[in-house]
């Protein structure tokens, strides 16, 4: 019974977010105009926080009503002494100069910022040192990033895929400030992240979560569900509403992808792997779509099929390329995928493409699809 609670749970936040005029925003007093918004497009949840945040989350959570109240000096320095006995003493010792690996995530250039910074010679220093590590872009080893700050959602904070395992600011996190109870400190991973993707004028965001292996419920709960509904429920509740007057912003609204889409790079020659995650188990029925194309429509699922029948899907690739539309895959499998050979013709080089994966899920919606992220690179040498 409480899996099915929590579905509702689940059902009525989405309703809420895709209903007309029942949003998260519809109780709230309309707040000075801001100059721009921005939709920020399948991100990864646990890469949205700054590394600062961090060395003091219920401060920096509270930053947002009281700008006095902001992460110093001390702060930094306590979380970057974790991190320096993490490589001096702790699991770090071992790695030496091993280079970044699918099966060893920390990266060369994060564990060398602990050494040549090993003591800052300044805040700034202190401050840049942290970023460097801790940042999840691909400018700064993208997985290193979300390796050292650990594996909130398959712990029970809201993040990144399983084999990350537990990293040390994900344990400092929850030891400093949370008596090491991972549920109190996931509610608060989650409000600090809401609360920055309102402060940097995100509107929109499509979040995206691990879902290899699907729901992962265990003893009758799963945390990635409960993740999604944290994300979905908090930019609507009571408890921010003021803080979002105080900011004068409106809540983002925030979509998760339950289809994550990856691709290799486009080169000619080579081979082509389009990858994407989906719903598993008795869920899916054992076939997908693969659409390729050469511009971005972004047209809503609804607007072709007509309205409610499949809420929050977008179509991001026309297909003027190729549309498989059904791609067969074993029944109940986390994810699939497709390998198309690209020809070693120097003309295709420069051409930008534009790719989508969908699933066939009969109990997801009426139309019984669901969409992926879109992607888009150019084909290269």
């Amino acid at each position: 019974m409480r899996r099915e609670r929590v579905f509702l749970r689940l059902a009525v936040a989405v309703a809420a977010a895709v209903a007309p005029g029942v949003t998260a925003h519809a109780q709230l007093a309309s707040p000075e105009p801001v100059k721009f918004v921005y939709f920020d497009p399948h991100n990864h949840i646990t890469g949205i926080l700054p590394a600062h945040s961090f060395a003091n989350l219920p401060k920096f959570i509270a930053s947002f009503s009281d700008p006095s109240k902001h992460i110093d000096k001390a702060d930094l320095e306590e979380l970057y002494a974790v991190l320096q006995k993490w490589y001096t003493e702790g699991p770090g010792k071992g790695l030496g100069d091993q280079l970044y690996s699918p099966i060893q995530r920390y990266g060369l250039g994060g564990r060398a910022t602990l050494v040549v910074y090993k003591t800052p010679a300044s805040e700034d220093e202190l401050r840049g040192a942290i970023d460097r590590i801790l940042t999840s872009t691909p400018w700064t080893e993208f997985d290193s990033g979300y390796m050292f700050r650990g594996d909130p959602v398959e712990n029970g904070m809201p993040g990144s895929p399983a084999h990350y395992g537990g990293g040390p600011v994900e344990q400092y996190v929850r030891q400093r400030h949370y008596r090491g109870n991972a549920q109190i400190a996931a509610k608060d991973i989650c409000t600090a992240t809401v609360l920055e993707l309102a402060g940097t004028g995100v509107h929109r965001s499509e979040q995206s979560i691990n879902f290899i292996g699907g729901w992962k419920f265990k003893n009758d709960s799963s945390a990635r569900l409960q993740s999604i509904l944290c994300y979905a429920e908090t930019p609507g509740s009571q408890e921010l509403k003021p803080v979002f007057e105080k900011m004068q912003v409106l809540p983002p609204v925030i979509k998760f992808l339950l289809m994550s889409h990856t691709t290799s790079l486009a080169q000619i020659g080579l081979p082509f792997t389009m990858s994407t995650t989906c719903p598993s188990g008795a869920l899916n029925v054992g076939f997908g779509s693969w659409l390729i194309g050469f511009s971005n429509p972004n047209v809503p699922v609804d607007f072709i099929f007509g309205p409610g029948q499949a809420p929050g899907c977008n179509i991001y690739s026309d297909f003027a390329q190729d549309l498989d539309l059904l791609f067969a895959f074993t029944a109940g499998a986390s994810s699939f995928s497709k390998v198309i050979p690209v020809p070693a013709n120097n003309a295709l080089c420069g051409i930008v493409i534009f790719t989508q994966a969908a699933c066939f899920v009969p109990s997801a919606n009426p139309l019984g699809v669901i969409t992926s992220n879109g992607r888009t690179q150019m084909v290269g040498l």
